[in-house]
């Protein structure tokens, strides 16, 4: 089964309004309107340049000559004030010829919105200096080419920088709304960076909070049981293994050291409990302090006598210097603190040391 598409054309008589639009077009080519000083034009046009076929600027509009702080402009190269940002070609008469009906944007040179030098000039808005955005035309009249354009700001405080006004915008295009709505795009921007920088910076301290509690935590883990168990369960090792292994093991070159309080008993008849107990954390704080200093471990403390070992569960050749010279920096350290009552502290510390399991004390 065929099916037939059948298409209609209608004609109307279109007359009429080709008549009137040439009428129109011979209104406009027998209209003769007397030359307008070209002073009236860049009065009009205060954004406007106008350079020669040597690209020396013939004249400028008042806003444009602002912009460069009143410098004299006329009759200098138009490279010396402006570069040609897009398109991308070689700024040339011949270029600029071809170019009037396409939107011509150039960037200012040591201008007073400068932001960067030319060889350090980017693509980026924030570091780019300021463009000028518009459309080349021919002057036959004056064998020139004259820039009518408006420069590209993005919010109120580039505007202020330029020393513009919204009344110095056009009238005529988007640039006064483009400026309001970067301006208010950018005070929520604002806003949202620094929400997002209050919440950046308190990431940062409870970063720095955790660490310092890890710190701390690894400090009282490490007071409890050695360093290289503690490294062992962490790692994710088993605790009976790690414990058998120490456990099995026999270390023939150690030195222990005991220290305690002197005369504790007449301490703590003479001290209140709480003073007594304060003094001898106070001793053993100390001495923890000079055991981090040193390669000796702290095995435990009972009632007012501190124990550590040297050269288990860690072998070391150098155990008995490493827990001498602990023993002389803890006796240095305690000399210098005094009891509540301001007698002072005194320690009693030994050593035991075993070389090849025999027994030196």
């Amino acid at each position: 089964m065929h099916q037939n598409n059948y298409s209609s054309f209608r004609r109307f008589d279109n007359t009429p309004y080709q008549k009137a639009q040439t009428a129109r077009r011979n209104m406009i080519e027998r209209t003769d309107l007397e030359p307008v000083s070209c002073v009236y034009l860049f009065q009009l046009f205060p954004f406007s340049i106008a350079f020669d076929r040597t690209m020396t600027i013939r004249e400028v509009g008042e806003k444009i000559r602002e912009l460069f702080g009143g410098e004299e402009m006329v009759g200098l190269p138009v490279e010396t004030f402006f570069l040609i940002h897009r398109p991308r070609v070689i700024f040339t008469w011949a270029n600029i010829y071809i170019l009037q009906k396409v939107v011509v944007e150039l960037e200012c040179l040591n201008s007073h919105f400068t932001k960067h030098p030319i060889c350090d000039r980017r693509n980026s808005a924030s570091t780019r200096n300021l463009l000028l955005k518009g459309q080349m035309r021919l002057i036959e009249e004056w064998d020139a080419i004259i820039y009518l354009c408006v420069p590209l700001l993005s919010n109120l405080q580039e505007m202020q920088e330029v020393g513009l006004y919204l009344t110095d915008l056009c009238l005529h295009d988007s640039s006064r709304e483009i400026v309001l709505a970067g301006w208010q795009h950018g005070a929520r921007l604002e806003i949202s960076y620094e929400k997002q920088e209050e919440r950046s910076r308190k990431l940062e301290q409870n970063l720095k909070k955790a660490d310092e509690w890890k710190q701390k935590g690894d400090d009282l883990l490490y007071s409890m049981i050695p360093k290289a168990v503690a490294l062992r369960l962490r790692n994710g090792e088993d605790a009976i293994e790690t414990c058998e292994i120490l456990y099995f093991q026999s270390f023939d070159d150690v030195t222990v050291l005991f220290g305690e309080i002197v005369e504790f008993a007449e301490l703590c008849a003479r001290l209140t409990a709480m003073e007594a107990v304060t003094c001898i954390n106070d001793v053993f704080s100390l001495f923890d302090k000079v055991t981090d200093a040193y390669n000796v471990f702290k095995v435990e403390t009972v009632g007012q006598v501190y124990m550590l070992v040297s050269g288990a569960p860690e072998r070391r050749p150098d155990h008995a210097q490493n827990v001498a010279r602990a023993a002389l920096d803890m006796i240095a350290q305690v000399s210098k603190m005094t009891t509540s009552d301001g007698e002072n502290v005194l320690v009693r510390i030994g050593e035991t040391i075993s070389v090849n399991q025999r027994t030196m004390i």
